[in-house]
């Protein structure tokens, strides 16, 4: 029974994390209008400017984009996960085991989530083989007498954080529209935002 109910308890706070982070994430993709204003606005189309000055420009906003998205959606996530463990503390295990039994028939949650799940692994994937296309294309020889170890140990720690930031930044990017897709192609499952909100606060 025990076991039963912790599992219950931590399904619901997963998916209260999730819901944060899925909204944090939107309204971070929100803000790409205002970000290809700003850079589409000093970018001067009549100056002869070639195609790839101008898919240089798409992916700086690409990337601006990708960095608001991965923002709100942690500050989303964490935000929505306080408020989770501050409700369920006070929650009968009754009401938390009703509630996950209601998630796991919901056909419009289901839905969403895979949406964003498998838009978050294109997005992450997407942007890591862009890092390391980039990365392999700017690597420059190193003569024998300036190679060390350290050098070597520094650079793989750079590249792989690095990587993981365009993993991290990527996946929000691509979850942020997955979310967005359901909510445009599939109008008759859109969540009842007060509805949410009253599930989350009472």
């Amino acid at each position: 029974m025990t076991d039963s109910k912790n599992h219950s308890y931590w399904k619901l706070f997963k998916h209260i994390v999730l819901k944060g982070f899925q909204g944090g994430a939107l309204l971070g993709l929100a803000s790409a209008p205002y970000i290809a204003y700003h850079h589409v606005d000093s970018f001067s189309f009549s100056s002869g400017q070639d195609l790839s000055a101008t898919l240089n420009v798409a992916w700086k906003i690409t990337q601006e984009t990708s960095w608001k998205a991965a923002t709100w959606g942690l500050a989303g996530g964490a935000l929505s996960g306080a408020i989770g463990v501050a409700k369920l503390s006070i929650m009968d295990p009754l009401d938390v085991q009703g509630r996950v039994e209601a998630l796991s028939e919901s056909k419009g949650q289901l839905e969403m989530d895979r949406f964003a799940k498998y838009s978050a692994i294109a997005g992450g994937t997407l942007f890591a083989l862009k890092y390391l296309v980039s990365t392999l294309s700017n690597i420059q020889g190193v003569s024998d007498n300036t190679w060390s170890f350290d050098d070597v140990n520094k650079d793989i720690f750079n590249m792989t954080s690095s990587l993981l930031g365009a993993v991290v930044y990527g996946a929000a990017l691509g979850t942020a529209a997955g979310v967005a897709s359901h909510l445009i192609f599939k109008p008759e499952y859109r969540p009842r935002i007060n509805k949410m909100l009253t599930n989350l606060f009472y």
